[in-house]
């Protein structure tokens, strides 16, 4: 499940956008600088939400700033009551994807985070004979559908969207699971096991004492 990092200083607003994405994503809602320093450093995001204005200071946009000097590849939407052309001009231009103006519609957020996902990944990979289908995440070998379960379907698309990265366990579980402290620390060498015992070629790497990845 993907990621997102959402931050907002209007609580009540917060809880009803985390309400509906927690439906299709993994949400963690964020309400100042200090906070999102925490959350970049301990989990991977695939899309932050950021809104600008936080307490009267323009948050946002520097929090942009921060997420770049770190290099990270996150897709970035703005959301903000500042609605002139300048204003989404300036977000934008600092390494924002899009800029949704406030008030907005829950359901148009979402569209604008799977377009941006979609944005992000190649329709198929075909690796070691085996063909995946990114955007329904299926998985093909000689014309034939492999079943997975649905934990084992999360685990292996999520490294091959995030392909030639190395994760640990336990960043898998943090990425992967509602709430990842209930997890036994051994859920992912056996989740990648029974992944190997369906998949007709070896795709997941171990790397010992490091981790796992899918090379591409």
């Amino acid at each position: 499940m993907k990621r997102i990092l959402y931050l907002e200083d209007d609580n009540k607003l917060a809880q009803l956008v985390m309400k509906y994405l927690h439906h299709f994503y993994h949400v963690d809602h964020v309400s100042t600088l200090e906070e999102i320093d925490a959350y970049i450093e301990q989990y991977h995001y695939d899309v932050a939400i950021l809104d600008r204005n936080i307490h009267q200071i323009d948050v946002g946009l520097m929090a942009i700033e921060k997420i770049h000097q770190k290099n990270m590849d996150i897709h970035i939407i703005v959301t903000s009551a500042y609605s002139t052309v300048d204003d989404k001009i300036k977000g934008l231009s600092l390494g924002a994807d899009d800029y949704l103006e406030k008030p907005f519609d829950v359901r148009e957020l979402t569209a604008r985070i799977d377009a941006l996902l979609r944005r992000k990944l190649p329709e198929y990979i075909i690796h070691n004979e085996i063909k995946f289908d990114m955007l329904h995440q299926q998985i093909y070998y000689d014309e034939k559908m492999i079943l997975l379960s649905q934990k084992e379907n999360d685990l292996l698309f999520y490294l091959l969207e995030n392909a030639n990265k190395l994760f640990t366990a336990q960043e898998l579980i943090y990425a992967l699971y509602m709430h990842p402290d209930d997890i036994l620390p051994n859920t992912i060498t056996v989740t990648i096991g029974k992944i190997r015992k369906k998949l007709p070629t070896e795709v997941i790497k171990t790397f010992k004492t490091r981790g796992y990845m899918i090379e591409l």
